[in-house]
């Protein structure tokens, strides 16, 4: 039984060392993606300019 347990708790620190890995690689990336179309957008405007 308590070998079930121990295989349910890994399992599950598991799962949750992924999704708070993938959290903050895709919240850092999302962040750089915004800041990269901002200063697209601005590159672009600029060039209509001149």
């Amino acid at each position: 039984m308590s070998e079930i347990i121990r295989a349910y708790i890994l399992l599950i620190i598991g799962v949750a060392t992924i999704v708070i890995i993938l959290y903050i690689v895709y919240s850092d990336w999302y962040k750089r993606k915004k800041d990269f179309d901002k200063d697209w957008i601005k590159k672009l405007l600029e060039s209509d300019i001149e």
